[in-house]
């Protein structure tokens, strides 16, 4: 749990990445991740009034809130559980999206995916405004199935276009 008004995220992984002296950590298997931040800098991007509650255990990933007020013009929200208990997986996932400005994205895919991030700065223009909601549900499927069934729904607007797309898979159980 981690309560801040502020913080350099970017000033904090330099001083762990040198405390750990390049040694790999593990992904956690369990545990809880509570923050409340009101101003940080990630990615070289400022972040507004970050609020994030989640947990990850056997059961799987719960998030009851991962939200960012605003992120270089950009306004995320993230909601949903997905079990991992019972094969296959369970649950379903929302995020919301409301962006006037996709600079604060493009800026932070920049550090992981410069090619990607420049198109999206080429198309930027187009793009915005924003407001994008999307659904993700996984369900088991028939009884005794080993796939998981994944429904995805994304519906809004980008820019003048309106968008709706909607789709089914099933994935292997293994």
């Amino acid at each position: 749990a981690l309560t801040a008004p502020d913080i350099d995220l970017d000033r904090v992984l330099v001083v762990a990445n040198a405390m750990l002296g390049g040694a790999a950590l593990d992904w956690p298997r369990e545990g809880a991740l509570s923050l409340k931040i009101g101003r940080a800098l990630i990615a070289g991007v400022e972040a507004k009034q970050i609020d994030v509650n989640l947990r990850l255990g056997a059961s799987g990933l719960a998030i009851e809130q991962l939200a960012v007020a605003d992120f270089g013009g950009a306004a995320l929200a993230v909601k949903g559980r997905i079990g991992t208990k019972a094969q296959p997986p369970r649950g379903a996932l929302t995020l919301d999206l409301d962006a006037r400005a996709l600079d604060g994205v493009t800026a932070a895919l920049e550090k992981f995916a410069p090619q990607a991030a420049d198109q999206l700065r080429r198309s930027a223009g187009r793009l915005t405004p924003l407001v994008l909601r999307a659904s993700l549900a996984l369900d088991p499927g028939a009884p005794g199935a080993t796939a998981a069934n994944g429904k995805f729904k994304i519906v809004g607007r980008a820019g003048a276009f309106r968008l709706a797309l909607e789709g089914d898979a099933a994935a292997a159980g293994d």
